[in-house]
């Protein structure tokens, strides 16, 4: 009877793979064919061009991940980036991120049924998941998103499963999925800080009574050894190419050596604020109906450890989850606090929201908007909490599941406005300075900025090693004062702050282009398209 049981197991396992494949595959297919809505987000188009640059550039080679965004995973769309098609498609980066989006959702059910042990409540946690239009989006572009969701449920699925079965090799797969978040996102480090935690209060609680305090220390020393691997390597990087092991944090804080052209400078809100301001971005992340049903969730997993901890019962299996969110959800706020992330200017929700959909995009063209991305990252959570809530009683199971399904109705089908849809906000619109260049270019190399000018360069559908930018080192720092020594165009804006050829060439640079260069195209966007003259 139990080898049957485990051979339904192990088959319906593979349908739900085989299941959260089609829609990972159905959902890319339909973001990449209405209206490329895979490459809508700049850094999508950024990130693949990152990777394509280390194997097609002038300069080519590991320097040009750059200074600012972590290598993952960018680096894995290697294999995939050197093909024109899967490059400008962005099924190159889709493929990565369409990976990490099954697994993922595959081992958030599993974590639901180590905590919970329903079958069910694990089934509408990967429900929750995979219905997820953001999500969905996120999982079908050249994005980090997606991956670090992966490294976040894995994380939380070994270390929940080392909390029951105390195997080795769960523990030492927990360190290595906090090392690759690391090298992911910078929230990967408030990760890294949550399961040290984790770890640290279940061998303390463990051999405390023992005082066998040397245990204790080895093996947070192992964990930590493996986790902190990632960020190690970051600074070894920054300090290699930028003399700086900082330097991220640096260029984060504003203080880089590069200013504020690079990267915004942090600007500090009040910790109020910040609070009110991630709190909604991460309930329109997760939908309304489904953040109220996982504070629900969060509510009964406190009652449920008072409880167990009054009777002396074993609480270790909610320990990863309880610790990470503790940990996680505060320093977002302080991150936001510090300016060290992006901040989000949305309106608080209201009812007027809630009953119109015209709400659902980008308000006033708030540049800042598309960062309402942040609050996906709760997303695992807040899912796992509702799965919490549904398996205490079959009602609210019911009631979960009726509220759910009828939230991702309403994107489709009503007026409602229960979760934001970020492909719904945001559209991929061509460049018209980029079309034009494409039909006039013959030949030479191309002087641009990539710090503001990725989409037009993507869009050109030129190879990298026809373009001189920051990455190409010598190249770049000669054509500041002398554009004419490598260059026969030189693109740049004058109504955007970040571009580094208008903002950073020298006046003896600008007086060679006023007279070895002809101005051939110019529009209202600030664009300005120089063509070296021939003689």
């Amino acid at each position: 009877m139990k080898e049957i049981k485990l051979l339904v197991e192990k088959y319906l396992s593979r349908l739900l793979l085989l299941i959260t494949t089609c829609i990972s595959i159905i959902a890319t297919a339909y973001f990449y064919f209405h209206g490329m809505e895979n490459l809508s987000n700049y850094d999508a188009i950024a990130r693949l061009d990152l990777a394509r640059k280390m194997i097609d550039s002038i300069t080519p080679g590991i320097g040009q991940l750059g200074a600012i965004w972590l290598p993952f995973p960018q680096i894995f769309t290697i294999p995939f980036i050197w093909n024109d098609f899967l490059w400008h498609s962005g099924l190159a980066g889709a493929i990565i991120s369409g990976i990490a989006f099954i697994v993922g959702a595959f081992y958030l059910q599993k974590t639901a049924f180590l905590i919970t042990s329903s079958r069910k409540a694990s089934l509408l946690v990967w429900l929750i998941f995979v219905i997820n239009i953001n999500i969905l989006l996120f999982q079908s572009m050249a994005m980090s998103e997606s991956f670090f969701l992966f490294c976040i449920i894995m994380t939380i699925y070994f270390l929940t499963k080392w909390m029951q079965d105390k195997k080795i090799v769960s523990y030492l797969a927990a360190a290595f999925f906090v090392m690759m978040g690391t090298l992911t996102r910078y929230e990967g480090y408030f990760i890294f800080i949550g399961a040290g935690l984790t770890v640290f209060i279940r061998l303390f609680n463990l051999h405390w009574k023992k005082k066998n305090f040397a245990e204790i220390e080895g093996m947070v020393l192992l964990f930590l050894t493996i986790a902190v691997y990632g960020i190690f390597l970051w600074c070894l990087y920054s300090f290699i190419f930028f003399k700086d092991p900082l330097y991220w944090l640096h260029l984060y804080s504003g203080n880089g050596a590069s200013g504020s052209l690079v990267t915004p400078q942090a600007v500090r809100h009040p910790l109020w604020e910040s609070f009110i301001s991630y709190s909604q971005i991460a309930i329109w992340m997760n939908g309304i109906l489904t953040s109220l049903l996982g504070v629900g969730g969060f509510v009964i997993l406190l009652i449920l450890i008072l409880q167990k901890m009054k009777t002396r019962e074993k609480i270790s299996v909610y320990l990863p989850l309880l610790v990470i969110t503790f940990v996680l959800f505060p320093l977002l706020i302080f991150g936001y606090e510090k300016g060290y992330i992006p901040h989000v200017t949305f309106e608080a929700i209201t009812l007027q929201h809630i009953f119109s959909k015209k709400f659902n995009v980008y308000p006033g063209g708030v540049e800042d908007a598309p960062n309402i991305r942040y609050g996906i990252i709760m997303v695992p959570f807040v899912s796992l909490f509702v799965g919490i809530l549904a398996a205490r009683a079959r009602l609210l199971m019911y009631i979960s599941l009726f509220f759910i399904c009828f939230q991702f109705y309403t994107i489709f089908n009503t007026s409602l406005l229960l979760e934001f849809s970020i492909p719904r906000a945001a559209r991929f619109t061509l460049v018209p300075a980029a079309i034009w260049f494409k039909s006039y270019y013959t030949n030479g190399l191309i002087f641009v900025s990539d710090n503001t000018n990725e989409d037009f360069m993507f869009e050109t559908g030129l190879s990298y090693n026809h373009y001189i930018y920051e990455g190409t080192r010598q190249y770049w720092k000669t054509s500041l004062n002398n554009p004419s020594r490598y260059a026969d165009w030189v693109v740049y804006q004058t109504k955007i702050t970040g571009d580094l050829v208008y903002h950073l060439m020298s006046p003896s640079g600008f007086s060679i282009l006023e007279r070895k260069y002809q101005l051939v195209y110019s529009d209202n966007k600030g664009y300005k398209i120089y063509h070296r003259i021939s003689f």
